[in-house]
């Protein structure tokens, strides 16, 4: 694959990385110390995974890798190197590890800049202490998102759309939520080094995220005048809303990916199986093929799979025989290797699917998505089966999502009511979610832009208790719709609800007489993201011939979305 334009981001942030850690390493070694110490927190442990293994750090001569929240031994001559976020918490974990001398000197490296606040802080602790010489130094590393997939951008901010939607929050704490979204978001444009056309919502929070992004590019662009690469073509970056289609979080998902998320422990490419915690290649031949099919492509993959890993080990047999033969006893390594990597890959997924199977018959998530799927594109169904289905159902969140979904999409809920109180299910989202339906976000997008391009969801049936082969319905979601009509300068009304920022020409938003369409869009849903919209925009990206990278604040099923509306209702 081709990973020019904003797929070659998770490369770019790799190498903004791999120059932070040899710069810090370089440094180390030119002291007398022979150990080499890395000290990340959770955050920065998960991005730098997605890009290194402990391996790669160890061919740099790392010697020991902590975590800055366990119990940690005093280790003297030794420089400690701090990848992490510059959080509070970390912040006074530091001032503690230089007042109990853990280290001989200290190197911050945060994901992100430093407040004001923040650095005073830290600088009237070390000066209380009369230690801050033992601070070598303090640089900001500006990666402060994580890029588990070339086309996938995650914050992993935990509670995202409780705190973003949370009425009682202080003005305070919200306007340091916000700064920490432009801060983020940032990062990115600092590391495309480029800067974008940005596209926001009027009258929303998205617009004064939008507004303190462009000035904070502008005041960078005052002190680094040269740092930016101009470009014939701009990325378009739209900055949007998880409560624009609320339906589209709240439902289950379909495609292998989103049901993994439904159906296990799953977070980025970790995924917890068996207590045991396990890695998905994001390169890997039978998930690239597989995750955004549904789940019989992966029994059809794996067998393919099987079959080839059958060959590589003839292969290496034979390859065994003829050098024994010649008296050489050494083994192919590249084959060798590569056989035990597929062989990993077939056993993982074997697994995962086995496990999802299982999570699919037990709450019969192939009819969830199915009504659910035909309710929000409008298609009528038989209310009949649907009341026999929430019957059966023992899941409470299963059925409340199911519910709020037809709630959202004016689909009648008076008899499902009558079963909600037969069932003692206590809807106490209820009044927020009439409150969102009220404003009828989401309905605008869908109701304007998706008329007439519903196709029936088609269940194939079922052979010998064999999951039903859900075929999902081929329409765009509202977060495409969004992306299709500002990326190819519609023109419509949707595009007129639209911002246009362009922080080379001016602070203020401005519509151009002419505008261009994009072939690079970064779409971040703040509010929490979900596998199933992220899949629809991979397909329609592909149809479209045009780089697209999703990213959001974190992501979320739709049973973890509820519990976060249910937290603040």
């Amino acid at each position: 694959m081709n990973l020019s334009g904003v797929y070659g981001l998770k490369e770019k942030q790799k190498e903004v990385l791999i120059n932070v850690l040899e710069r810090k390493i370089r440094q180390a070694e030119s002291t007398e110390s022979k150990w080499k110490l890395l000290v990340f927190d959770k955050f920065c442990s998960e991005l730098i995974e997605s890009h290194l293994v402990v391996s790669d750090l160890r061919k740099n001569g790392v010697t020991m890798i902590l975590n800055i929240e366990n119990q940690r031994q005093k280790i003297d001559d030794v420089e400690a190197i701090y990848i992490i976020q510059p959080t509070k918490k970390n912040i006074e974990i530091i001032c503690q590890d230089i007042q109990n001398e853990l280290y001989e000197s200290f190197s911050l490296c945060f994901s992100n800049e430093l407040s004001q606040k923040q650095m005073k802080y830290l600088a009237k602790e070390v000066v209380q202490l009369e230690k801050i010489y033992k601070i070598k130094d303090v640089i900001n590393g500006c990666f402060n998102f994580q890029i588990p997939e070339y086309n996938l951008i995650n914050f992993s901010m935990e509670h995202s759309y409780s705190l973003f939607n949370n009425p009682t929050i202080s003005d305070e704490m919200g306007m340091k939520l916000i700064n920490y979204i432009v801060d983020s978001l940032f990062t990115i444009i600092y590391t495309m080094k480029e800067i974008p056309i940005i596209r926001t919502r009027t009258s929303s929070t998205e617009q004064v995220i939008g507004e303190k992004l462009v000035k904070k590019i502008r005041d960078f662009m005052k002190k680094e005048e040269h740092y930016f690469i101009e470009k014939k073509e701009r990325t378009l970056f739209i900055i949007s809303n998880r409560n624009y289609d609320l339906s589209q979080g709240l439902m289950h998902g379909w495609s292998y990916q989103s049901l993994i998320k439904e159906t296990q422990k799953m977070n980025g490419m970790k995924v917890d199986l068996n207590n045991t915690t396990e890695y998905i290649d994001s390169d890997g031949d039978i998930w690239t093929q597989c995750k955004e099919g549904i789940i019989s492509d992966v029994a059809d993959t794996i067998i393919e799979k099987t079959k080839q890993l059958e060959q590589v080990k003839y292969m290496i047999q034979q390859e065994n025989n003829r050098l024994f033969n010649n008296g050489n006893i050494q083994i192919n390594e590249g084959l060798y290797t590569m056989s035990k990597k597929l062989e990993h890959e077939i056993d993982l997924h074997t697994t995962i699917a086995q496990a999802v199977l299982k999570s699919i018959q037990e709450r019969s998530i192939d009819l969830l998505f199915s009504y659910e799927d035909n309710i929000m594109s409008h298609i009528k169904i038989e209310k009949t089966a649907l009341l026999e289905l929430i019957k059966k159902l023992d899941n409470k969140d299963d059925i409340i999502r199911l519910y709020y979904v037809c709630l959202l999409n004016n689909f009648p809920v008076d008899e499902i009511n009558q079963l909600m109180n037969e069932k003692q299910i206590d809807l106490k989202e209820l009044k927020y979610i009439e409150h969102l339906k009220q404003m009828q976000e989401y309905l605008h997008v869908s109701k304007k832009n998706n008329e007439n391009s519903f196709s029936v969801t088609s269940m194939v049936g079922t052979v010998l208790g064999k999951v039903a082969k859900l075929l999902p319905s081929d329409k765009k979601v509202a977060a495409t719709i969004v992306v299709d009509t500002l990326s190819n300068a519609k023109g419509t009304d949707l595009e007129k609800e639209f911002n246009y920022f362009d922080p080379i020409k001016s602070e203020e938003p401005f519509i151009p007489e002419k505008r261009h369409k994009h072939t690079d869009v970064i779409l971040f849903m703040l509010g929490g993201g979900n596998y199933m919209e992220y899949t629809n925009i991979c397909q329609f990206a592909k149809k479209s011939n045009k780089r697209i990278i999703y990213a959001t604040t974190e992501m979320l099923n739709g049973t973890e979305l509820l519990h976060q509306i249910s937290r603040i209702a």
